[in-house]
C-alpha cells in the first residue's frame, strides 16, 4: 500500500501472541513492538526509516451471531511524528490496521507443541468458525462490499 509522507518511511517489527478466552467468549491477539527477540535476528533499522513503537496493541474477536462477529481493534503507538494532521491519522486508522493484522497473519507461526495448536484443535468448530468469518470480511473488503 502506497502511503502518505510521513508515514511512508515509517516500519514497525511486531510480536504478537493470540489467547483462547472462550469462557469469556472471545479470542484476543495482542501485540507490541520489539527490537530483539532472542530466535529472530532483527537488525537495525535502516538510516532513511523510522520505526514505530507500539506499546500495546491487539485485536478482541467475539461471536455475536450467525455469520456475525465483533471485532475491536486497538493499537496504542507513537509514530515519531511531532505533528500528525487528524486526515492523516484516519486514514491510517481506516487503511493501515487491516494491513497490520493481515501482516501479522502472513507472518505468524506456530510450534508443532503449542498449547495454542492443541486449544485450537480441541475447538476445532470454533477456530473454522472464526477463520471463515475471518475470510469472508477479508473478500468483501477486497470487493468493497464490506459493511454492505
Amino acid at each position: 500500500m502506497k502511503m502518505p509522507f510521513p508515514l511512508r518511511i515509517r516500519e514497525c517489527i511486531i510480536d504478537g501472541k493470540g489467547y483462547d478466552v472462550m469462557e469469556h467468549n472471545r479470542v484476543v491477539i495482542s501485540s507490541h513492538s520489539i527490537s530483539e527477540h532472542p530466535k529472530v535476528n532483527i537488525g537495525k533499522c535502516p538510516e532513511d526509516r523510522v520505526r514505530v513503537d507500539i506499546s500495546v496493541g491487539g485485536f478482541e474477536l467475539i461471536p455475536v451471531g450467525n455469520k456475525r462477529t465483533h471485532v475491536t481493534v486497538m493499537f496504542n503507538l507513537n509514530p515519531h511524528i511531532p505533528y500528525l494532521p487528524s486526515r492523516i491519522a484516519n486514514f491510517f486508522l481506516r487503511h493501515v490496521v487491516n494491513q497490520i493484522h493481515s501482516s501479522m497473519e502472513k507472518h505468524s507461526t506456530f510450534k508443532k507443541d503449542s498449547p495454542y495448536l492443541q486449544c485450537m484443535a480441541e475447538k476445532a468448530d470454533l477456530y473454522n468458525y472464526i477463520e471463515s468469518r475471518y475470510e469472508e470480511t477479508r473478500k468483501s473488503r477486497k470487493s468493497g462490499t464490506f459493511g454492505k
